[in-house]
């Protein structure tokens, strides 16, 4: 029984304190909420269209795919405004992509690839139905890149 008058007293105390406002100003409300970020637009690409970023570190890295003219795509990475083929594990035709979550911030990148290989059950629930990647009848698998490796 003790607790709630005691409560009770403290509140009042605090109210009736000569203690500074209990909200910020609206202008360092603005600036606490202001912006920061920005728009980039990534203009390179493989020569078809489209490129997408799917993926975006704290180093302002953008992963994604790009395409090219015959409609295959590769993974790419995006930085310091130039763009890096990730290449295919399955030589030419072959696509590849980067997915989200597919880089951190160490420069990373993960993601997915057709390999040589043909897929003797022609799966294609994992790349190609899901969008990632265009239809093929090859084996799909994950790869890692790191360094220019």
């Amino acid at each position: 029984m003790r607790f709630i008058p005691c409560a009770i007293l403290m509140v009042a105390l605090y109210g009736c304190s000569g203690q500074g406002r209990l909200t910020q100003p609206a202008e360092e409300l603005a600036a606490a909420t202001a912006t920061r970020y920005t728009i980039v637009k990534l203009s390179a690409t493989l020569g078809g269209t489209p490129s997408v970023g799917t993926a975006i570190n704290d180093r302002a890295w953008v992963a994604g795919y790009s395409s090219f003219a015959d409609g295959s795509r590769h993974g790419v990475l995006w930085r310091n405004g130039s763009i890096t083929d990730l290449g295919t594990l399955g030589g030419p035709g072959a696509s590849s992509a980067v997915v989200w979550p597919g880089l951190n911030d160490a420069g990373v990148v993960v993601g997915i690839s057709h390999t040589r290989e043909v897929d003797p059950l022609n799966e294609q629930w994992s790349c190609e139905e899901g969008a990632f990647l265009p239809q093929s009848n090859r084996i799909c698998r994950g790869f890692v890149w790191e360094n220019g490796t």
